[in-house]
């Protein structure tokens, strides 16, 4: 008859092997949940501020854009004006300083 010593050995062994395993599993699965609870925690932290900044500065960010776009249409206007418009320059120029074009 077979030594039931003999035979407990490897399954203790195994039984202590699952047992590491376990805690390895339950380490592992803690880091996994600091580790997602981290990157939301950094998400919050950069892009939280970037909305609020959106929301509290958006009337101010609008003005500028007004006076950007108001200021980009002027400097187009009077860089590259057409004939007409280059024909109104001068109609205008000559009577202010009508003396200039006798």
């Amino acid at each position: 008859m077979p030594d039931t010593t003999q035979q407990n050995q490897p399954i203790a062994a195994l039984t202590e092997q699952v047992r590491e395993l376990t805690v390895q599993v339950k380490k592992l699965r803690r880091r996994m949940l600091y580790a997602s609870i981290y990157e939301v925690l950094k998400l919050i932290l950069i892009v939280g501020p970037l909305i609020f900044s959106l929301w509290y500065f958006g009337p101010q960010l609008q003005q500028l854009y007004r006076t950007w776009s108001t200021l980009m249409q002027n400097a187009n206007q009077y860089s590259n004006p057409s004939a007409d418009q280059q024909q109104q320059m001068l109609e205008q120029i000559r009577a202010q300083y009508p003396q200039l074009f006798r």
